[in-house]
């Protein structure tokens, strides 16, 4: 699972090197016209990746909006403890 960026997020940023980019469009020449001068790929995130300062926290408010809506109930004692009773 993966966020995904909204418009209120700020856009990042990939900087794919030239060694990559050229091995890349070997393989798919459908991304040759997005390669810079310099011969590398920027390509801006869709999803928050691993590593990304503020990934931990999407990940938790997307975690916490599936549970909620598969029905389980948030803890009022604990953050991250959520119940279900069936």
């Amino acid at each position: 699972m993966n966020a995904v960026f909204t418009k209120d997020d700020e856009p990042t940023y990939v900087v794919i090197r030239k060694e990559v980019a050229e091995l890349w469009a070997s393989i798919d020449d459908d991304c040759t016209p997005y390669r810079n001068y310099k011969g590398d790929f920027m390509l801006k995130l869709g999803k928050f990746a691993y590593r990304l300062k503020q990934s931990p926290v999407k990940f938790q408010q997307l975690l916490r909006n599936v549970l909620l809506l598969l029905g389980y109930v948030e803890s009022r004692y604990e953050d991250c403890l959520y119940s279900k009773v069936y």
